[in-house]
C-alpha cells in the first residue's frame, strides 16, 4: 500500500507541476511522450516488482511464460512454478542430474562460469536478453531516449491507459551505451547480431498511475518476425529469490557425466 501511494504522489509530483504552477483559468501542459516514459521508468522502479505473463511468437511457433519478477532494489525472478531461478545475475534450472536437482546456467553479472562456454551460443549470453527484457523501468528509461510518440487513449480489460510507440535500434533498446566496452553489453550486442535483429519497435500501455500494463515488442530475427506481448500485474515486491541449495546445485563435470553416460550405447 505505501508503495502505490509514493507512486501516486511521485507523478502527481512530476506530472502536475504545470497544474500548480498555472494561473487559473490556465490548462495544463499535457506532458510529452517522452515524459511519460520517464515518469513510467520511475513509477516501475518504485513498485519494485510484479507478476509478468510473457507471449511470444514468431512463424511456425509461440511459448509463454509466467514469472514473478522483482527488479528493485535487486534483479531476482522466478519463471513457470519454479523451473527457473534468477538470482541477482546468476541462473539456475530445475534438471535432475546426478542425484541433484539443479543445474547452474550462467555466473554472476550474467557471465559464463564453471567452464560454460562463451560468445553469443552461450546460454549465459541468451539470458542476457531475458534479463533486459524483465526489468521494465530500464526499459522506459532507454524508450524515452529515442523519439517516443503518443498513439492515444484505449482500454486494457476495462483499465484506462495511455499507448505510446517507440522505435529504436536493437542495440540501443537492449543495452545501455554507457556501459563499459567489454562487458555485459557487448555480448549482448554480438547475440543481437547473430540473432539478426536490428530494429525493434516497442508499444507500451500505461495507467494512470503511469504503471505500465502491457508492452509489445516487435523484432526482426532469422526467424523472422519475433512479438513478445509482455503483460504486468499484481505490482509489488515479492519475498526474496534464494538460490537452491549449494549441494543440489550440479556442477560442469556432473552434467558433462551424465551427457557422456546418455550418450553410451
Amino acid at each position: 500500500m505505501r508503495r502505490t501511494t509514493a507512486t501516486v504522489t511521485f507523478l502527481t509530483a512530476l506530472l502536475g507541476t504545470a497544474t500548480a504552477c498555472s494561473s487559473p483559468g490556465t490548462p495544463a501542459s499535457t506532458p510529452t511522450a517522452r515524459e511519460q516514459l520517464q515518469a513510467a521508468a520511475k513509477a516501475m522502479e518504485l513498485a519494485g516488482g510484479a507478476q509478468l505473463r510473457i507471449d511470444q511468437t514468431w512463424p511456425g511457433d509461440a511459448v509463454q511464460q509466467v514469472a514473478t519478477v522483482r527488479w528493485h532494489p535487486s534483479l531476482q525472478a522466478v519463471f513457470d512454478g519454479d523451473n527457473l531461478r534468477l538470482v541477482n545475475g546468476a541462473a539456475f534450472q530445475a534438471n535432475r542430474v546426478a542425484g541433484k536437482t539443479w543445474t547452474r546456467a550462467d555466473g554472476p553479472a550474467g557471465l559464463a562460469s564453471n567452464g560454460h562456454a562463451r560468445g553469443p551460443d552461450a546460454l549465459p549470453t541468451a539470458l542476457l536478453k531475458v534479463y533486459q527484457r524483465i526489468d521494465p523501468a530500464k526499459g522506459l528509461a532507454r524508450a524515452a531516449a529515442g523519439s517516443p510518440s503518443v498513439v492515444g487513449q484505449e482500454e486494457i480489460q476495462g483499465t484506462p491507459t495511455t499507448h505510446l510507440h517507440a522505435q529504436l535500434a536493437a542495440a540501443d533498446y537492449y543495452t545501455d551505451p554507457t556501459e563499459a566496452a567489454g562487458s555485459r553489453r557487448d555480448e549482448l550486442r554480438a547475440l543481437l547480431k547473430k540473432l539478426g535483429t536490428t530494429e525493434v519497435t516497442a508499444d507500451f500501455w500505461l495507467d494512470r498511475d503511469g504503471r505500465l500494463l502491457r508492452r509489445v515488442e516487435t523484432e526482426d530475427s532469422t526467424l523472422g518476425q519475433v512479438t513478445t506481448t509482455t503483460s504486468f500485474s499484481r505490482f509489488g515486491v515479492p519475498k526474496e529469490v534464494t538460490a537452491p541449495p549449494a549441494d543440489q546445485v550440479a556442477d560442469t563435470s556432473e552434467v558433462l557425466d551424465f551427457i557422456a553416460a546418455a550418450q553410451q550405447p
